[in-house]
């Protein structure tokens, strides 16, 4: 009997070593993980330190060419509104010529006058509720909006939305009355 009573307490203080042996385990891989997670940090403080100088001395280089290539910073005038367009022969829409159309690379949206609209006769209008600021800083409602109109220029043709402008034609040959943006 005496066997069975030191199997028991063989197997006891067995269990009893695994229990410390994962006690130890468990601690060490705690530890190991918080001094990862704490290298990790480390690390991401010091990658983002990192990243914010270069985007501070990429955002100043910028600045620095922006000033300096056009002699304007980005938020000032310039001078010359008409500087970026250029007057433009060979234009059509439809099976009109216009000998005054300006290319003005500046624009991003197509004007045409009232009178042009009307000599084209291309169906209704679609109403338009915007307001437009203009070059001279003069706010005007557009009329109304015609879109998908062809347009060629040179050997290039493509789809444009103009905005109609409701403005007298009093200056013919001296203003464009038409404007692709």
């Amino acid at each position: 009997m005496q066997t069975g009573r030191l199997r028991a307490n063989n197997s006891d203080d067995h269990h009893t070593d695994q229990v410390q042996i994962k006690g130890q385990s468990n601690l060490e891989f705690q530890q190991t993980m918080n001094s990862s997670n704490l290298q990790f940090q480390q690390n991401m403080s010091a990658i983002v330190q990192d990243f914010k100088m270069q985007v501070s001395q990429l955002a100043t280089s910028i600045s620095q060419l922006q000033s300096t290539e056009s002699g304007n910073l980005p938020s000032q005038t310039i001078p010359n509104p008409r500087g970026n367009a250029s007057v433009h022969h060979s234009t059509t829409i439809g099976d009109c010529p216009f000998a005054d159309a300006m290319l003005d690379l500046g624009a991003s949206i197509n004007f045409m006058l009232t009178s042009i609209y009307k000599s084209l006769n291309c169906g209704d209008l679609e109403p338009t509720g915007i307001t437009i600021q203009l070059a001279n800083r003069s706010v005007v409602q557009p009329l109304s909006v015609l879109e998908d109109v062809l347009v060629q220029v040179d050997k290039l043709i493509f789809l444009a939305d103009f905005y109609v402008l409701d403005m007298e034609d009093d200056t013919p040959g001296k203003w464009s009355t038409l404007i692709l943006g």
